[in-house]
């Protein structure tokens, strides 16, 4: 029986208007944390204003002046968990104004019931490449990158078939893909101590949503739900993709 699908790395982007005195508000936020809280790492660049913070491994949050950006790695900890104290300081201490999510992307992994990698990056690559083979093309790969939409958002994927090393590889440079991904890139041995214990072949999804209309929020709770609900569609969407391509290959030769 194949493993659930599985988010590696994901994180959210919350936008405010630009905080004029942020560079008083920056200390006093500083001096919060460092009574309130116990972060394992610290990052300080006083050219650019921006500090951030490890709350845990993996867990990260990075302050500027006109927004937040908060993610998560492959240390399976709840991000809402670790980072919601933390958050709610940041709130406290600034005192932004016209909060609003910006984006949420995650990226996400589906072991596939296939034994044979070529022969299922060949069938993946010719279910999308349609009659192209009338022109003596042979597809043998591909990626797809697909527009959606739901009643909240705008969302952009790119989802293809990965061996365990590739998928190691967009992982630890979340930037590759063609979405350009905000995630940060995870511990690269714990990364890759996970990774090592999954299936050899997998159905790789990189996801980015954002919002048709500024999305407000008056609670950090308004806001994991948000984030909760998107990355449970992500690994939703995932799954269904491995059942598509794993019944696709069935006929295939071992």
């Amino acid at each position: 029986m194949l493993n659930m699908a599985r988010t590696w790395l994901s994180g959210l982007m919350l936008r405010w208007t630009p905080i004029l005195t942020y560079t008083r508000r920056r200390q006093a936020l500083l001096d919060w944390v460092e009574k309130n809280t116990r972060p394992i790492g610290f990052f300080d660049d006083d050219a650019e204003g921006t500090v951030g913070f490890a709350f845990g491994p993996d867990m990260r949050m990075l302050v500027s002046r006109a927004g937040v950006l908060i993610s998560s790695g492959a240390s399976g900890e709840s991000l809402a968990h670790v980072l919601d104290e933390p958050l709610n300081g940041v709130l406290e201490v600034l005192e932004p104004r016209n909060l609003s999510l910006d984006a949420i992307a995650g990226m996400t992994s589906q072991p596939l019931a296939v034994r044979d990698y070529a022969t299922a990056t060949r069938r993946f690559a010719q279910r999308a490449a349609g009659n192209i083979r009338r022109l003596n093309w042979d597809p043998t790969d591909a990626a797809i990158l697909m527009d959606v939409e739901d009643a909240r958002f705008r969302i952009q994927l790119e989802y293809g078939i990965v061996t365990r090393s590739e998928l190691l590889e967009r992982l630890q440079s979340p930037s590759l893909g063609r979405l350009a991904s905000f995630l940060e890139a995870p511990h690269p041995d714990q990364v890759a101590t996970a990774v090592i214990q999954e299936a050899e072949i997998s159905v790789f999804l990189d996801g980015a949503l954002r919002p048709k209309e500024r999305m407000h929020f008056t609670t950090t709770t308004e806001l994991w739900s948000n984030y909760e609900s998107a990355r449970s569609e992500l690994e939703e969407f995932a799954q269904s993709l491995s059942v598509m391509l794993s019944e696709s290959s069935e006929g295939e030769t071992p």
